[in-house]
């Protein structure tokens, strides 16, 4: 345990660590600030009952479980960077999807769990292989970047839960809630965007 947390300030100087860490932390925060909300807007906007409301909020999960599984198929072919970079890609699209149907039909409850199923998807590209990213950074310390890594994700999904079941008060709609998990998707490619540069900087410096 003492050597675990002595690795700890290597890894926290890296920036490539930082990249994949932030990476995992706003995809899974997408997906937090939907758990914190969805109940929420299936009550006071799509007035669902418990039971169907309840299968409404699982069905995320089924592309969650597909991404993870294409995860495992080709991210040693496309390599883990390219998988990340096309889930946050998806997940993206699956909430930018969202606001227009919000914005332009009259919302029902395929339109925005449908929606969020697609970034759930992407979530499943992303996050595994930010965590494999995490622990190929320093490969001696994988179980030490394992931990922090998932202790960085962690909190930083709680602060979005957090924040985003503060502000959901009566009155304020879903396009809250779609808003905050959309900007927390593209924060995902703006992160492992930074990772890919930073990955090519180190690249040039070795050559």
């Amino acid at each position: 345990m003492t050597e675990q947390f002595h690795a700890y300030p290597e890894l926290l100087k890296s920036r490539r660590f930082w990249g994949y860490s932030l990476t995992a932390a706003f995809s899974a925060g997408a997906y937090y600030a939907y758990l914190g909300g969805a109940a929420y807007i299936g009550r006071e906007l799509f007035d669902l009952s418990p039971d169907v409301l309840g299968l409404y909020i699982a069905v995320p999960t089924i592309g969650y479980v597909v991404g993870n599984g294409l995860s495992g198929r080709f991210s040693m072919s496309f390599g883990i960077d390219k998988m990340i970079l096309v889930g946050a890609v998806v997940t993206v699209f699956g909430m930018t999807t969202c606001l227009f149907l919000f914005l332009s039909t009259n919302p029902i409850p395929i339109s925005f769990f449908g929606c969020v199923c697609i970034m759930g998807l992407g979530n499943g590209l992303v996050i595994p292989n930010s965590n494999a990213g995490m622990m190929s950074v320093r490969p001696k310390l994988a179980g030490s970047a394992s931990g922090l890594g998932g202790a960085l994700n962690t909190g930083g999904g709680a602060i979005i839960a957090t924040g985003t079941a503060a502000v959901l008060i009566p009155g304020t709609g879903a396009l809250t809630l779609i808003l905050i998990m959309l900007v927390s998707c593209v924060m995902t490619i703006l992160t492992i965007a930074y990772v890919i540069k930073r990955t090519q900087i180190l690249e040039r410096e070795e050559v």
